[in-house]
């Protein structure tokens, strides 16, 4: 049981998700390894970014980011996995739909705020007119 339970530990450690990055100026490609927890607080706070700062902007584009970076992500993994199965796919897809809905939502939010914003400004010179007769 001691060498079942080490290869898993082995294996679980082979194939926890890589990041990495090139610097040119040292021609080194720098390899990351990290655990579920850490992923998932890294994607947490990034998410929590896009749906409150990124989307929440007059410029449309810049909530696109995030997704469009999530997208690229998630077809490299697919593409990168040896065993991919249909239920992988689906994930995939739903985790695509997500990042797509969050940018969409945040736009409309931003949308509605302004709205909101002109409506106030737009009763407060009402007020004022009314006040100056």
């Amino acid at each position: 049981t001691i060498l079942t339970l080490k290869s898993k530990l082995n294996l679980l450690i082979n194939e926890t998700p890589k990041i990495g990055f090139f610097c040119p100026t040292l021609g080194v490609h720098f390899r990351l390894k990290m655990n579920e927890l850490e992923f998932f607080i890294i994607m947490i706070v990034i998410l929590i970014l896009e749906e409150f700062i990124f989307t929440n902007t007059r410029y449309f584009w810049l909530g696109g980011i995030i997704p469009f970076l999530g997208t690229i992500g998630i077809i490299y993994i697919l593409v990168e996995s040896q065993n991919i199965q249909f239920q992988d796919y689906l994930i995939a897809a739903i985790g695509i739909i997500v990042l797509l809905i969050m940018w969409g939502d945040g736009h409309e939010r931003y949308s509605k705020r302004i709205k909101k914003q002109k409506n106030r400004m737009f009763e407060q010179d009402l007020m004022n007119e009314k006040r100056k007769k």
